[in-house]
């Protein structure tokens, strides 16, 4: 019964949570500086999207690297890794969502593919706003 709860406990305390990781260390202009690293659910656009108008003016192509959030502004580059695989991708922020509970980043197809999480359809990943 107890590792039942600590599995329970451990699945509820992955699902949506937005958790910061220690800050790593970066450069800019050959200045170290701190990058401040999320980790959050991500998922991808379905292909009912496909074709329709970008929150940045845009319609979304299929084979585009984009990714949309709620705040950042439009432009912004994101750096996203796939926890589950250590694969990475930069990104532009240039749609606003998802608006699905428990979700924070809606990457483009093409992201989805680059990161392998089409067949899962959302992946725990981190991400850092990149210059």
């Amino acid at each position: 019964m107890l590792s039942f709860l600590l599995i329970a406990f451990s699945f509820i305390s992955l699902c949506g949570v937005k958790r910061t990781l220690t800050p790593d260390i970066g450069t800019k202009d050959g200045v170290p500086v701190r990058v401040k690293q999320n980790i959050v659910r991500a998922s991808w656009y379905g292909p009912g999207f496909f074709g329709r108008r970008l929150a940045n003016g845009k319609r979304y192509r299929k084979d585009a690297v984009f990714v949309a959030h709620r705040h950042y502004a439009m432009g912004t580059k994101l750096c996203v890794t796939n926890l589950r695989n250590q694969r990475t991708i930069i990104v532009v922020v240039a749609d606003r969502g998802p608006y699905v509970a428990g979700r924070s980043l809606d990457l483009s197809y093409r992201a989805a593919q680059d990161l392998d999480m089409i067949t899962s359809g959302t992946e725990l990943v981190s991400y850092s706003v990149t210059p």
